[in-house]
């Protein structure tokens, strides 16, 4: 299959995730990050959730414990199974603190590879 090629249009572009990660939405909804950014993940859940609604995310990246409050974007449904309903939802971080930014730009960095602009 052909792969489209498009304009990133994000501030913040998104890092593929090459193995799955835990992670939790809310009161206890776990799923999959698929990607994150600084500014927010994708995450590949079985349980809808609403365009607006606030939530609380736990990421375990590479064992540290990344919490932020979220805002979810967007809800498509992704896939089906023959047992359940695959949706995507894109949650923007917001009121994320100086040391969980740190935690996750040094988890970026070396899912990248790349050194920071600043050192």
């Amino acid at each position: 299959m052909k792969k489209t090629s498009f304009i990133e249009r994000r501030k913040y572009p998104r890092v593929e995730l090459k193995k799955r990660v835990p992670g939790k939405i809310k009161t206890g909804i776990e799923g999959t990050i698929v990607d994150i950014s600084q500014s927010g993940v994708l995450v590949e859940i079985t349980t809808p959730i609403k365009i607006g609604s606030e939530c609380n995310l736990e990421i375990d990246l590479n064992g540290k414990r990344f919490i932020a409050q979220g805002k979810v974007e967007r809800v498509f449904v992704h896939s089906l199974k023959e047992d359940a309903i695959i949706y995507r939802a894109g949650i923007k971080f917001e009121n994320i603190t100086n040391n969980q930014l740190k935690l996750l730009n040094e988890y970026l960095k070396d899912l990248s590879g790349k050194k920071e602009e600043n050192e």
